[in-house]
């Protein structure tokens, strides 16, 4: 009779499997990477794979996920902070992840989506992953209307998609054109100008 495996060990065990996979999509991408290549890196059976995990479609989907929970628009204290420098900010770390995103998951994500169209489910989690981008700065901006410092000429839901745009168009050019020379720093810098201009900020 095989013991009992407790469920704090089967969750510790669940996510030691989902950092091998994260570290083989790193460097393979998500079509190339095959089961058999997770279970070598995590050190484990295929028995032991497959009952955690049915594809590597699954684990992937559960890194996306996971990677959205632990984005943050900023680390700061909303209550001690301006909306701008919160925003300011937030932009100014897209461009460090900029820097590594071909050592990221990134990469990887947009081979997943590439097939969205004809994709069903893959289409539906890329819809909820950028309206969830796009609902979490409109909030920023909508504390900083709250508090006097934003007086923004273009309705929120509109600049909020045009962050969301900018940094997607960001992530494609630099992955295939590179950082210097798609000009990102540059871009990020132009954009950060031109929402200083359009939401009027009072400091």
């Amino acid at each position: 009779m095989s013991p009992k495996v407790s469920a704090e060990y089967k969750e510790r065990k669940r996510q030691e499997i989902l950092h091998s996979a994260m570290e083989v999509f790193q460097r393979k991408g998500f079509e190339p990477t095959t089961m058999k290549d997770i279970k070598e890196e995590a050190g484990i059976s295929f028995g032991a794979l497959y009952s955690y995990f049915s594809s590597t479609e699954e684990m992937f989907i559960e890194l996306l996920q996971k990677s959205s929970q632990l984005d943050t628009l900023t680390q700061h204290d909303s209550a001690t902070t301006s909306s701008w420098k919160r925003l300011e900010d937030y932009l100014l770390v897209q461009d460090e992840m900029l820097k590594t995103i071909k050592s990221s998951l990134i990469p990887a994500a947009y081979e997943f989506f590439m097939t969205s169209w004809r994709e069903t489910g893959r289409l539906s989690i890329l819809k909820d992953r950028y309206k969830e981008a796009g609902d979490q700065i409109k909030a920023m901006l909508a504390d900083g209307i709250k508090n006097g410092e934003f007086q923004p000429t273009v309705p929120l839901d509109s600049l909020a998609k045009l962050i969301v745009s900018t940094l997607e168009g960001l992530n494609v050019s630099v992955l295939f054109i590179g950082y210097t020379e798609s000009g990102a720093k540059e871009q990020l810098v132009t954009l950060i100008k031109m929402l200083k201009q359009l939401l009027h900020v009072k400091e």
